[in-house]
């Protein structure tokens, strides 16, 4: 069975250029790094912490969205931009994350993909329970 949910994050900010860009939508925003425990828990959710990058060459772009599909073996994670047409005003971004809890039941291996806006895929593969 293939759970898939839509995770949105108010609390975590986008980055924001002092210029114009053009039209505005939705966009597939790189993934820099996936944090996980070292093997998958024995019961309970796993906690990732994914980091990614809105910085899109001059534009104002935001976090939208977490899109996520899980099956037992497999974690498929994309973390969704949005781009606002400018002008946009400066502000100081931190650094982006996103948490998200994985739910069991899991198998060994479990993979969990990043999948990023230029086709690439950003992969993390985890053995055994603690």
């Amino acid at each position: 069975m293939r759970a898939v949910s839509s995770v949105c994050i108010a609390a975590v900010l986008g980055a924001c250029s002092s210029s114009t860009g053009p039209g505005g939508g939705l966009f597939v925003a790189h993934v820099d790094s996936i944090t996980t425990p070292n093997v998958m828990p024995a019961s309970g959710p796993m906690r990732l912490v994914i980091f990614y990058n809105l910085f899109t060459g001059g534009s104002c772009n935001r976090f939208d969205h977490l899109q996520s599909a899980q099956t037992l073996g497999t974690l498929d994670l994309t973390v969704m931009g949005y781009h606002s047409p400018g002008p946009c005003p400066a502000v100081p971004v931190p650094y982006p994350l996103v948490t998200f809890d994985a739910q069991p039941p899991f198998t060994t291996p479990f993979v969990i993909t990043a999948h990023q806006g230029d086709g690439t895929t950003l992969s993390r593969t985890l053995y055994g329970a603690d």
